[in-house]
């Protein structure tokens, strides 16, 4: 009857969940599973609310100028979808979420800008060569350096500050505006508007003069956009190849007169390619900045981890210390 009641009591101690008779590592292992079904939800929940948010977005603006943001959107998606394949990153869903609400704010933007620059540029008759290059010259400077600069605001916001923080800490604005300026704008912004603005002239130059409907203005944009990231993403060429003053060891064999200077047909030259690259120098410039701030939070945590132990050290030496002087 004992080893009955004995063995009775071993098989209710094996099945009771809070019996401490568990297996080695089994609460461990259901603690971890517990975690890991949490951070699902969470970042199920999470994914969830970034589409309500992107349909909220997309809603407000498909009100308003349906069907252009969706073009720039598919644009963006795409564009940021071959940029990660060239670069061999896998692209997440915060990839495609980031860019697909970016492409529908710019694109619903791209079609007001239209409608104002049809506005302002009614009373001119492109009737004529003349008058069509005039009526393109009359968005390019007006319109598209302000473009540019939204662009270059909105996605450093985005990118580098964070919505949440623009969102949540509102008196904060005005510096995080200053460091945009500082950081982005101001020695970047009219390096970018001259060389992007020959890469948009020829298409802008069709679309203005060729369609009335703003919808497929802006489509062709959302193409202009996609197109340039691929054309972008080709390395640059070498400097000695792309200068044949330049031979391979290095030695300048232009004309005494022109020593130290390309001549015009070279600086055309080096001047339709850069319009090219500035977007992927511009993404490298991005990576080198972001690789060096880490590096320097990484110092900076080692260097907090020394002091650390430092005083640890120091500690465990007082305390042998004053063991010492007790034993006394």
């Amino acid at each position: 009857m004992a080893q009955a009641a004995d063995l009775e009591e071993r098989v209710q101690d094996t099945h009771d969940p809070s019996s401490g008779s568990q297996a080695p590592g089994h609460g461990a292992s259901e603690t971890h599973g517990q975690e890991n079904l949490e951070s699902k939800v969470q970042s199920t929940s999470s994914k969830l609310w970034d589409l309500t948010k992107l349909a909220a977005i997309g809603a407000g603006v498909l009100y308003y100028a349906f069907p252009s943001p969706l073009a720039t959107m598919a644009g963006y998606v795409l564009g940021t979808w071959y940029m990660n394949r060239k670069e061999k990153k896998p692209t997440t869903f915060k990839d495609i979420y980031k860019a697909a609400y970016t492409g529908l704010l710019f694109g619903g933007l791209g079609y007001a800008m239209y409608n104002f620059y049809d506005w302002y540029s009614a009373g001119i008759k492109a009737t004529t060569f003349l008058g069509k290059v005039a009526k393109t010259l009359l968005f390019n400077p007006v319109l598209f350096p302000p473009f540019v600069g939204a662009y270059r605001v909105f996605t450093y916001l985005r990118d580098k500050i964070g919505f949440k923080n623009v969102f949540t800490k509102p008196h904060k604005i005005f510096s995080y505006l200053g460091e945009v300026y500082e950081k982005d704008l101001k020695p970047n912004f009219w390096s970018n508007v001259k060389k992007a603005s020959l890469t948009f002239w020829l298409p802008n130059y069709l679309s203005l003069n060729y369609f009335t409907n703003n919808h497929i203005r802006v489509a062709i944009g959302a193409a202009n956009d996609l197109i340039f990231n691929i054309i972008s993403s080709g390395k640059k060429k070498d400097e000695h190849a792309e200068n044949p003053e330049h031979d391979k060891h290095g030695e300048d064999h232009s004309d005494s007169k022109h020593h130290g200077q390309k001549p015009w047909y070279q600086k055309a030259k080096d001047y339709v390619s850069n319009y090219f690259t500035w977007p992927a120098d511009e993404r490298k410039k991005r990576e080198e900045e972001e690789s060096k701030k880490k590096k320097e939070q990484e110092e900076e945590q080692k260097k907090q981890q020394q002091q650390g132990m430092q005083q640890q050290q120091i500690q465990q030496l007082l305390q042998q210390m004053g063991q010492g002087q007790g034993g006394r």
